[in-house]
């Protein structure tokens, strides 16, 4: 195939600037940060980290079509495929952009960290605990990562707080019913998987505690624990 008669005069070279293709990334760019505020239904100024990132993309796309074998290759690629290529970075980097992974799936953000929670913005942390009655009448604590071992602490209290967060919505949310019903059943499966453990002295009931505290304003003998959900066995508790 031919070499386009614009990158066979760059023969011999590595770098060359090339105004028009810097304009050109320049409108695709603000296309797909226009597309990403409507994803996430916004229709005013992006977030400043997300105007940040994108300058980084746009600096980062013009040094790489400034490099005459990839501009000499992009060229040889026949004009169907290109704009294939073109369409399918153009939907990852919307979802780059989005930071929604479930409005964008399968082009999610490509994040190594989740962003911080609002809660620990404010200073505010908030985590659970599992208090258990047996049938000797003992309080127990409970914890889940020594009832499953096949999972650890920190993704079983990733999950449980999202859950729980959910299933404290307003009355009449969608999603309060739903999440409370997950909730009951996780609390239900530990309680199942705890007695297993312990056939003399199963649990009587377990329940759900929310501790939330303000540690910048607050001693931690000030946090009252408040109930989220109590499960009651029947006499013996579950086998």
């Amino acid at each position: 195939m031919a070499e386009h008669p614009r990158e066979s005069s760059h023969a011999g070279q590595w770098w060359v600037m090339d105004p028009p293709t810097y304009g050109r990334v320049l409108a695709y760019l603000l296309a797909a940060l226009a597309a990403s505020q409507l994803v996430k239904g916004r229709l005013g100024l992006p977030h400043p980290g997300t105007l940040v990132e994108s300058v980084g993309y746009l600096i980062l796309f013009a040094v790489v079509l400034s490099i005459v074998p990839i501009r000499q290759w992009l060229a040889a690629v026949p004009r169907p495929h290109r704009l294939v290529l073109i369409g399918f970075f153009f939907c990852v980097l919307v979802g780059q952009l989005t930071y929604d992974n479930r409005k964008t799936f399968p082009f999610p953000a490509w994040m190594m960290y989740g962003k911080a929670e609002q809660q620990e913005l404010t200073g505010r942390l908030e985590y659970y605990r599992y208090r258990g009655i047996d049938a000797g009448g003992n309080e127990v604590n409970v914890d889940p990562a020594d009832v499953f071992g096949f999972v650890n602490v920190a993704e079983i209290a990733s999950h449980v707080r999202f859950i729980a967060r959910d299933s404290r919505l307003p009355e009449g949310h969608p999603k309060r019913e739903v999440n409370r019903r997950r909730l009951n059943d996780l609390v239900m499966t530990i309680v199942g998987g705890y007695n297993l453990k312990h056939p003399d002295a199963p649990l009587r009931s377990l329940e759900l505690l929310w501790y939330s505290w303000d540690y910048q304003h607050e001693p931690p003998e000030a946090v009252v624990p408040q109930p989220m959900l109590k499960i009651e066995m029947p006499e013996g508790g579950a086998k």
